[in-house]
């Protein structure tokens, strides 16, 4: 099933300071390459919708959609109010300080997804279709029981665990459903291990954890940043160096890359050196559109052009 692709003015980003992923305001991640900026894509959707690949967490109806960033983090939190409930969808990449890491196991690279039905009751609909290496690879996910659900990409491994079950789908992912009540509260955790052993997360109470450490640390950063970007939703985490922001400009033979400069209040995003030719990406040839630049304001991510 083709991924419902949102405008590009309608994507917020999380980070790590290592890599970023967009998601839709459907609650669709869209975008997201591991292990960095400048790595092969993971979800590639906002690129192509049939073969980009995607996770979707959506209700299964009609809702109203209202998002915004945990006060001065970039924890995304999208709201999705429906005739019978109302529902928070909680999107971040756990950080924290290096000397909290050697207390405990702490995963190279992780998305975490929660869902906390906030009243009345919300049938929910999970599609996870991950596209490896630009959609030219499909997935093979191979279910490990209580570990989760396995994806080996090259000679790395993605990792899924889910406070629910899911089963595979006919696109070669998985899918699942469910009915929240209000008060219930499911979670997801994607993690990503290239240098083994690989570390694979708990959920449950260590999920609020990291939820906490990652606000802490985003907060303390954006304190110590310069006044101009205290506020804005783009803290430090999800920014890396001035040379790793390229624009990628539409040709008719593809996409180049192009510096730019990355003020404070302006990210220019994708991937560092990253250049795309419709020659070895399928993803180029059957959509020629530009991806601007990003400008952040009144806490949505708008094109620059």
């Amino acid at each position: 099933m083709p991924a419902q692709v949102s405008k590009i003015q309608d994507y917020a980003i999380i980070g790590n300071g290592r890599s970023a992923a967009l998601f839709s305001n459907r609650g669709s991640l869209d975008w997201l390459c591991w292990p960095r900026f400048d790595s092969a894509s993971i979800f590639g959707a906002i690129l192509d919708a049939k073969v980009g690949g995607y996770w979707s967490i959506r209700p299964a109806g009609d809702s109203r959609v209202g998002r915004q960033y945990f006060d001065n983090t970039n924890v995304l939190e999208t709201t999705f109010s429906t005739g019978s409930g109302k529902m928070v969808l909680t999107d971040f990449m756990p950080v924290t300080s290096e000397q909290e890491k050697k207390r405990r196991l702490w995963p190279e690279h992780e998305i975490i997804r929660q869902i906390h039905c906030q009243e009345g009751e919300i049938p929910v609909v999970v599609d996870f279709n991950p596209r490896p290496d630009y959609g030219r690879t499909t997935a093979l996910i191979k279910n490990a029981g209580k570990l989760g659900w396995r994806i080996q990409v090259g000679t790395s491994l993605l990792n899924l665990r889910s406070d629910i079950e899911l089963e595979p789908n006919n696109s070669r992912g998985l899918s699942g459903k469910m009915t929240l009540k209000g008060g219930d509260t499911v979670a997801f955790s994607l993690t990503f291990s290239e240098e083994g052993p690989a570390v694979l997360p708990a959920l449950g109470d260590l999920v609020g954890e990291k939820l906490k450490l990652t606000i802490d640390l985003n907060q303390l950063q954006s304190a110590m940043h310069s006044p101009l970007c205290k506020n804005s939703a783009i803290t430090p985490a999800c920014r890396a160096p001035r040379s790793s922001f390229p624009m990628l400009t539409s040709e008719r033979n593809g996409y180049e890359t192009k510096g730019c400069e990355c003020l404070p209040s302006t990210v220019t995003f994708t991937a560092r050196r990253l250049s795309i030719c419709s020659s070895v990406n399928p993803l180029i040839s059957s959509r020629s559109t530009t991806l601007p630049s990003w400008k952040k304001s009144s806490r949505v991510f708008r094109s620059g052009l």
